[in-house]
């Protein structure tokens, strides 16, 4: 099994990192024509934006009943999904 080497950066050192390349990144972005941004923001938009056809996923909802078992008495318990029983007069 590998050992976890430790990074030797400090947490101030990475934050101080991403933001000097956050600061580089929005300076590009600033000088750039927007003749040269039209095309890569469109590409973005479209990665972005979910397809008309797809909808939110909905869920099927558990069965009720797991299982039933029969008390010693002859009633039919029937044990609900969360582990209540419930009696039913069969």
């Amino acid at each position: 099994m590998s050992q976890h080497i430790p990074s030797e950066s400090s947490f101030a050192e990475i934050m101080d990192g991403k933001k000097k390349r956050r600061d580089a990144l929005m300076l590009a972005v600033s000088g750039a024509a927007p003749s040269d941004l039209e095309g890569p923001s469109q590409r973005l938009k479209e990665v972005m934006r979910k397809p008309d056809a797809e909808q939110r996923r909905q869920r099927i909802p558990p069965p009720y009943l797991l299982y039933e078992c029969t008390h010693r008495s002859g009633q039919v318990l029937a044990l609900t999904r969360c582990g209540h029983a419930r009696s039913y007069g069969f």
